[in-house]
């Protein structure tokens, strides 16, 4: 017998009861651990398929952030319309996250469906259920990383057929960023895009990187496995090699973390992170 609150009561009672407490005390605890510890909270917006992105920034997430993740539900099939119509998910997907805490920055992980929709109605979308959030994507964040580099003529690789390739280069060209020479991989299937191989992509970045006119080059797609390869391609051409998501974390973190050196140093080692900070 167990004496809880004045009464006399059954062993399993009173034991439950005083489980109870602790856990309350535990939970409180953590609140207040929680609340004293300066994280950054973010997320991502990644499409159903991709396979790639998580794996790749994994290692250099810093304990400081919070980093929430969310699907939006896409097509097979990569093409014009099927890029489109995920304009109709953007506000579905950001409605996921949880808006327990504020975020500070909202990172939309596909390039090619950047390409088709304005930054400013990809902004809107996710506004909608977040509106203090900052917003970015890998367009954006290739457009800044190239201007802290003082870069304008690009060679760019897609996994994807030409009329996707080609969408890419004239929101580029947009922004007066000259494409000097383009591989794509004609994939039209997501789902494969994952398993092309980097020594292919690296087979690829020598073949650009040989023009001379080209700057820098631009692996795009966050679903294209790179980051293993990204340091000694750069070695090989003596130039940058950029990734959708090498452009999108580093501006994820900048924009986070205010050019924190501690944070930007978690970066994969490559040109772009050795570069001068970014200027807002």
């Amino acid at each position: 017998k167990y004496t809880h609150n004045g009464y006399r009561c059954r062993n399993s009672y009173a034991q439950g009861s005083i489980k109870h407490r602790n856990n309350i005390k535990f939970m409180q605890k953590n609140i207040l651990i929680e609340n004293k510890t300066s994280f950054k909270r973010a997320a991502v917006m990644l499409l159903r398929a991709d396979l790639t992105l998580e794996k790749e920034w994994a290692p250099f997430i810093p304990k400081e952030m919070i980093l929430q993740k969310t699907r939006i539900p896409s097509s097979p099939q990569i093409n014009s319309k099927a890029l489109l119509d995920l304009k109709k998910k953007i506000k579905i997907g950001s409605s996921s996250l949880r808006n327990i805490h504020e975020m500070e920055v909202i990172a939309f992980a596909c390039t090619s469906a950047r390409a088709q929709i304005s930054f400013e109605l990809l902004a809107k979308e996710i506004r909608v259920h977040h509106p203090n959030s900052i917003i970015t994507d890998p367009v954006t964040g290739l457009l800044k990383a190239l201007k802290t580099m003082n870069i304008r003529n690009l060679g760019l690789i897609s996994p994807y057929i030409p009329e996707v390739l080609n969408t890419l280069i004239d929101a580029l060209a947009t922004e007066n960023i000259i494409i000097s020479e383009s591989i794509s991989f004609n994939e039209a299937e997501e789902i494969k895009v994952a398993s092309i191989s980097e020594k292919t992509t690296m087979e690829a970045i020598i073949k650009i990187g040989l023009n001379k006119t080209c700057e820098a080059v631009f692996v795009s797609c966050t679903n294209l496995p790179s980051f293993s390869i990204l340091n000694r391609a750069e070695q090989i051409i003596g130039k940058p090699v950029l990734s959708s998501n090498l452009v999108l974390l580093w501006h994820l973190f900048h924009l986070t973390f205010k050019n924190d050196a501690n944070v930007m140093d978690n970066l994969p080692e490559t040109m772009l992170n050795k570069s001068k900070p970014l200027q807002n």
